[in-house]
């Protein structure tokens, strides 16, 4: 029995997504990924609740290479929403950095920015808010023009013209995802595009060592 410590439960997650986002991505590993993180605010905005902190670093592979997202400590009630907290300016929605009216789709802007990192490797900026909306010519890349018009209408700058305002099906209704199988993906048997670790990693193994950590710092 312990009485003055808090120990909380939580699923193993064993990929590293940080190592993948500097990589060369082909057009099934963006829609893949754009469509897990999509099935997670789904959620969200089913319970009423947004995210706020959408970035890399709150993102992770489980084993089967599917898209996580974890670190709910800014997430919010709708009912309840402030702009009371620290955030990740880079990826963050203009209308919260301008301390103005948010809503759920300021997640989806924050989708867009990773979306945009993945395709040109570097940060998205929004010329201080000056821009109504940012336009990528599909001639830049070698990606699809559905895939472009999906990134763009997610970096619109007014929340009420940004994709998904309405509702979140609009982002699963877009072009880039004609042919996905949302059904497959909800029942986990749509095989991830990513590479699984050759590395060999055994849990077991690892929570001894955390278990063997804590012993030592309460002695």
């Amino acid at each position: 029995h312990d009485y003055e410590n808090l120990f909380l439960v939580t699923k193993l997650y064993e990929g590293n997504f940080l190592e993948e986002k500097n990589k060369f991505w082909n057009e099934s590993q963006i829609q893949f990924f754009c469509a897990c993180i999509i099935q997670s605010l789904s959620y969200l905005r089913k319970e009423k609740i947004i995210h706020r902190d959408l970035h890399f670093g709150n993102i992770l592979f489980d084993n089967e290479k599917y898209i996580n997202l974890i670190d709910f400590h800014l997430a919010i009630d709708y009912k309840n929403k402030d702009d009371n907290f620290s955030l990740v300016p880079t990826y963050c929605a203009p209308e919260i950095k301008n301390h103005s009216i948010y809503d759920y789709n300021s997640d989806y802007y924050s989708l867009g920015c990773m979306i945009y990192y993945i395709i040109f490797k570097s940060d998205f900026e929004d010329k201080k808010n000056q821009q109504k909306r940012v336009s990528i010519n599909p001639k830049s890349t070698n990606y699809s023009n559905h895939l472009i018009d999906f990134v763009n209408r997610l970096l619109i700058i007014n929340p009420r013209h940004r994709i998904g305002y309405e509702n979140i099906d609009e982002l699963k209704n877009h072009n880039f995802f004609n042919n996905f199988s949302w059904d497959s993906l909800n029942k986990r048997v749509l095989k991830s595009p990513f590479q699984k670790s050759t590395k060999y990693f055994n849990k077991t193994e690892r929570l001894q060592e955390i278990i063997n950590l804590y012993k030592n710092n309460n002695r």
